[in-house]
């Protein structure tokens, strides 16, 4: 997305396990048919395949709660949403595999903000919140950008940048090392070793501001046009994660900015549905949500490489109907109250926010 003379990517979104009626049409809510969540895990692959076989329209698919138990949440995209569904599709679905289904209308498709209009490059900039700007030490949530990248790909010709955002600094015996998405850190697999990672960054390279180097990426798998899991089709993806390794002469904290007031993060754990958890993100800085499904197989986001298919996802909506990331945001780490990191924002859908477990994140990058 391009913001003044910004093109920040990154995902953005709010998705209630209870949505909106102003936001979503939900199909009904079947009763009897909740089942445990060790059993909705289990058939959450399987049942996945047979609803994305079953309508073009469905975009995810994953394990919500429901009253008594749990069940699969289908999210479904139309271009049109005010064409009556169709005969045929899920509106009549009730169960899959034994297992309660919920059907849900998204007024967006789910992107990785890359891909959005450039009219606004000539506009003027948005508020400035600090994570824009230059911050030292570095810290969690900062605004990033691969300069070198940017400048490969035209991108500053055009009086533009390409942001998103710090998500989590590590310490190794070798050095320190910052993480965020392949498509932050390194241009959805474009990226070379040893690029420039500027914070903040601009259409210049200021020396000064180069406080990284690419190390290595997870590289994105993008599946053939129509592809289905039940067809067997799909390359799915993870995670969407890069890492680079921090100058020795860059200071950084391990906690976000202290205006926050917000726990440092402290250790990673796996998300649970109904816990609370914030970002902090160089766009909207600190937001908080919930998390409200888990186990998301998530299809056809359109990244520029090609429409790319995730497994193992999960949903956060944000607090008092404000999104929980936006444009730019890409790369944020989710954390806990109690300060632990469960994922990193990679998507969104303008409803809801998309984020990969962190623990499928330092696995795929050998962290």
């Amino acid at each position: 997305m391009i913001v003044g003379d910004r093109v920040a990517d990154g995902a953005f979104g709010n998705y209630a396990e209870n949505m909106r009626p102003s936001l979503v049409r939900d199909h009904g809510q079947p009763r009897g048919l909740e089942m445990p969540l060790d059993v909705c895990t289990r058939e959450i692959e399987c049942g996945a395949a047979e609803l994305f076989g079953m309508d073009p329209e469905v975009v995810s698919v994953g394990i919500i709660r429901m009253p008594g138990g749990y069940g699969f949440g289908v999210r479904r995209y139309r271009e049109n949403s005010v064409t009556p569904l169709r005969r045929g599709d899920l509106r009549a679905i009730e169960s899959i595999r034994g297992i309660a289904v919920r059907v849900y209308e998204l007024p967006a498709p789910i992107r990785p903000l890359l891909e959005l209009a450039s009219a606004a490059a000539n506009g003027p900039l948005p508020p400035s919140i600090p994570e824009q700007d230059r911050q030292r030490p570095l810290r969690p949530g900062l605004q990033l950008q691969n300069w070198d990248e940017d400048a490969r790909a035209g991108v500053l010709a055009s009086g533009r940048m390409t942001v998103g955002t710090l998500g989590m600094l590590l310490e190794r015996g070798e050095g320190k090392l910052l993480i965020s998405n392949n498509h932050v850190l390194a241009g959805q697999n474009r990226g070379c070793f040893g690029d420039r990672i500027t914070q903040p960054g601009g259409i210049r390279i200021v020396e000064s501001e180069v406080i990284a180097r690419l190390e290595r990426f997870v590289p994105l798998h993008a599946s053939p046009l129509g592809a289905r899991p039940q067809r067997g089709t799909v390359i799915w993806n993870q995670v969407d994660a890069a890492v680079a390794r921090l100058s020795r002469r860059i200071d950084c904290a391990p906690g976000f900015l202290d205006l926050h007031a917000v726990p440092s993060p402290t250790g990673v754990a796996g998300p649970v549905i109904g816990e609370r958890v914030f970002k902090v993100g160089r766009t909207t800085g600190l937001r908080w949500g919930t998390i409200v499904s888990v186990g998301e197989r998530v299809g056809r986001v359109p990244y520029a490489i090609g429409e790319c298919w995730f497994r193992g996802s999960f949903v956060i909506e944000g607090d008092d109907g404000l999104p929980f990331s936006d444009s730019g945001d890409s790369g944020a780490i989710v954390v806990r109250r109690t300060g632990e990191v469960v994922g990193m924002v990679y998507a969104g859908s303008g409803t809801e926010t998309f984020a990969c477990p962190i623990t499928d994140v330092l696995a795929q990058l050998g962290l």
